[in-house]
């Protein structure tokens, strides 16, 4: 099943950012390479690619199957993230959320904008601890807004 467009582009975004992110510490992870940083990055895009095709975000009933296929796509990136703990809290959340849809207790539509929301978090607590670090901005978790 298909993405919602406004959901499409957000994960891209999102992967964009990932992307970006990585190219621009690469140099800066000691033994990691801008090679082996390109590689992870793939692995990540194929594997979302593959929950998004297993798991419609439209189907309450996979949401906790969905957020724990995401979270192991998040984390083949974890070895070129300046703060995985950043990540975690936001796995944890997007898990916690997944459980309420699938509990009828939230809506699709209001998991997506939770889910944006603890984005938005993440990325300013990210932004935060780096201040005005090397990473030049950008965000690792960016919202689609």
């Amino acid at each position: 099943m298909r993405l919602p467009r406004y959901e499409a582009g957000a994960r891209a975004l999102a992967f964009a950012a990932l992307g970006l992110m990585i190219a621009s510490c690469a140099g800066q992870r000691g033994p990691m390479g801008e090679a082996e940083s390109k590689q992870l990055q793939d692995q990540s895009y194929a594997a979302a690619r593959k929950c998004d095709v297993t798991y419609s975000p439209n189907d309450a009933k996979v949401a906790v199957a969905r957020a724990k296929c995401h979270t192991e796509a998040w984390n083949i990136l974890r070895p070129t993230m300046p703060y995985p703990e950043v990540l975690d809290k936001l796995i944890a959340k997007r898990i916690e959320i997944g459980q309420k849809v699938q509990n009828g207790e939230m809506t699709v539509a209001q998991a997506s904008t939770a889910i944006e929301k603890a984005r938005a978090e993440a990325a300013t607590e990210e932004q935060q601890r780096r201040g005005a670090g090397p990473l030049g901005g950008i965000s690792l978790f960016p919202s689609s807004q």
